[in-house]
């Protein structure tokens, strides 16, 4: 799995294909500043607790096929534990030359 940043590099996830289960990845640079408006979604403008959050919804809302206004909804971006429940995330800072670090999240769904 991969995910894109916005100059165009990608983060790699290798994890192992189990059936029936889902896998996701999202990346986000961890200095970029942070909108006025997803500010407001998020109840800060401050980046290190921003895109961790804005990574581990991503992830979630790929896991689960929700549509990106659904998770926008989500009071200050924080999953919902009804759906945190069907997925096992991690987040992680790493390291970047570029950009300083990047924020990562990769997920799985469940198994049940």
């Amino acid at each position: 799995m991969r995910s894109y940043l916005p100059d165009g590099r990608g983060v790699v996830w290798v994890a192992p294909e189990l059936p029936g289960i889902a896998r996701a990845i999202d990346a986000e640079p961890a200095a970029a500043e942070v909108s006025r408006r997803l500010a407001r979604r998020a109840g800060t403008e401050d980046p290190t607790v921003v895109w961790p959050l804005w990574t581990r919804a991503e992830t979630v809302a790929k896991l689960l096929d929700l549509p990106v206004l659904s998770w926008l909804a989500w009071p200050g971006l924080e999953v919902p534990a009804h759906l945190a429940s069907r997925v096992a995330l991690s987040t992680v800072l790493l390291p970047d030359e570029v950009t300083g670090g990047v924020t990562v999240s990769c997920g799985a769904t469940v198994a049940t």
